[in-house]
């Protein structure tokens, strides 16, 4: 206590508790302190401590605010560890601030300070909170490690698969492979013996013909080319005629002769689809020889079979008359009225129209099939 008035000595007693803090130091003042120097000392440090303290608290508030609010976005082992590190660090921090506030209130004032009180109980639950914080990243953590377990026996399992899958498709890939392997030796043979079977139908055979020897006889599925082979068979190109002009007969005008198409057309038909033509149907028709006398029928109307008994003015080859003479006027007038160019072919009666048309037709079927 403070003394009223002046005393004799002037000193005062240290008002600093021992370390017990029950007893009370019986040193005396020599200064106007309130403490003899070793608690003066003493209560520098435990100020200075608890000060320390209280800056870290202050540090990590809001680092430990982030982590509380972001614990569920922590995905890995590290994280949670490094959020864990900074929670224990906060709570010792808060411990010691406690702790030394509390030693050094109790120890060098004996009277309550109620700020002081308060600012312990803000504390207390910090250190509540951050206690709470703790349970929580351990938990996360569990989970976390959970979670990365499951994900590594996924992975293996879906390695497994894979690897399961490859060596089926390398097994599968080898069973097709010896498939055909084995196939083709099957197939090699046979192959073989169609290309020497092949070969000797197209090679050219020898054959005796009359006994004048053996002759060379062209394949049916071999022509020579022209200028290829010379002398052994007739080339199926067509040859064009040189057209020639038809004389008069009887007064008459000169019969239209066939277009160069016309005539190719008769000529590589006769050479390529039929090489022996049969002598023609109809006799041909010359107006110079009378046509022989109509021979009565029978009674009982029986018609001979006999061609040259049968009327001719009512065949084919007596309407040839008729025929000319419409292709005459036909081509007259056709003349009279069309000019032909230099490259177009000369002028035709009608009859003979389809005709021109279907050999233009089969030449150039026949012009694409040599390209080809």
């Amino acid at each position: 206590m403070s003394p009223s008035g002046p005393t004799t000595t002037g000193r005062r007693r240290c008002q600093a508790l021992l370390v017990d803090e029950e007893t009370p130091c019986a040193a005396r003042v020599r200064r106007k302190g309130r403490y003899c120097d070793p608690h003066g000392v003493e209560y520098r440090e435990l100020t200075r401590g608890y000060k320390s303290a209280s800056a870290t608290v202050e540090a990590l508030d809001r680092d430990i605010l982030q982590t509380r609010m972001r614990v569920g976005a922590l995905k890995d082992v590290t994280a949670v560890d490094e959020a864990t590190a900074v929670a224990n660090r906060y709570l010792e921090a808060i411990g010691e601030e406690i702790e030394g506030r509390r030693t050094h209130h109790k120890r060098f004032f004996q009277t309550k300070d109620e700020g002081h009180e308060k600012w312990l109980s803000g504390l207390g639950r910090k250190q509540t909170s951050v206690l709470t914080l703790l349970t929580r990243l351990r938990r996360r953590r569990d989970e976390v490690v959970a979670e990365a377990e499951a994900a590594r026996r996924q992975e293996e399992r879906i390695r497994a698969i894979q690897e399961s899958q490859q060596k089926a498709a390398e097994a599968e890939a080898a069973r097709r492979h010896e498939e055909r392997l084995k196939l083709m030796r099957e197939f090699q043979p046979k192959a073989e013996e169609s290309r020497r079977i092949l070969g000797e139908r197209t090679n050219t055979s020898t054959i005796s013909i009359g006994g004048q020897g053996p002759s060379r006889v062209p394949s049916e599925s071999a022509l020579p080319v022209p200028g290829y082979s010379p002398g052994v068979a007739v080339s199926r190109a067509p040859t064009y005629p040189p057209m020639r002009a038809q004389p008069r007969e009887l007064g008459q005008s000169p019969k239209p002769a066939l277009p160069p198409r016309a005539s190719a057309y008769a000529t590589f038909t006769s050479q390529s689809y039929s090489p022996a033509a049969p002598p023609p149907r109809h006799p041909s028709y010359s107006p110079a020889i009378a046509p022989p006398p109509r021979v009565p029928q029978a009674a009982t109307g029986y018609v001979t079979r006999d061609p040259s008994s049968q009327p001719l003015q009512r065949s084919w080859t007596g309407d040839l008359e008729g025929q000319r003479r419409t292709a005459t006027v036909r081509t007259t007038s056709y003349q009279s009225t069309y000019r032909t160019t230099g490259d177009e072919d000369a002028a035709d009666c009608g009859c003979f129209g389809w005709l021109l048309t279907v050999c233009r037709r089969l030449s150039a079927q026949q012009m694409y099939s040599s390209t080809n």
